[in-house]
């Protein structure tokens, strides 16, 4: 059953035990959300907040708003895929990928970019997408072929280019 975001889900309402959940926006891709769950034991007088999540997003992605933090949380399990790596500002990316793929349609070349995740690859076509539209009409942006070769990413973005 699908659950709103942003809204409290009763779960289970025992005597001894009530727990709820919501969903909060995660920014990692489309439709990624963290759960904030309460619990309350009624029969020890204990309540508690536990937050579950994987991914969180970055700031400024085009796609995604930012997440929000949890308003509380007396536990809290999170992944941590980058560690603690500095990653380059997207602004600095961007330039980069256009100079890359204008240099292989200068060489009349193919260019081949990896993208393993389906957060990435959504990311990757928005900035082609914003590249291809800033293009003057007579530039070789306009005839650029782009293939999406992951069965995944591809069944995850609506209108991706196939």
């Amino acid at each position: 059953m699908p659950l709103s975001y942003g809204k409290w889900h009763s779960v289970v309402e025992g005597d001894a035990l009530i727990m709820r959940v919501k969903l909060k926006r995660a920014g990692h891709i489309l439709g990624s959300n963290y759960v904030d769950v309460a619990l309350n034991d009624t029969a020890h007088g204990n309540k508690q907040r536990v937050v579950f999540s994987g991914d969180l997003g970055a700031p400024h992605t085009p796609l995604l708003p930012v997440p929000k933090s949890p308003y509380q949380a007396d536990v809290l399990v999170l992944e941590s895929t980058y560690d603690n790596r500095n990653h380059e500002c997207r602004q600095a990316r961007g330039q980069a990928l256009k100079a890359a793929i204008e240099q292989g349609l200068t060489n009349r070349g193919t260019v081949i970019i990896p993208a393993f995740s389906i957060g990435r690859t959504q990311e990757l076509l928005y900035e082609l997408e914003t590249i291809v539209h800033a293009a003057s009409p007579t530039s070789d942006w306009c005839s650029l072929e782009v293939i999406v070769d992951s069965p995944l990413a591809a069944r995850s973005t609506p209108g991706a280019w196939r």
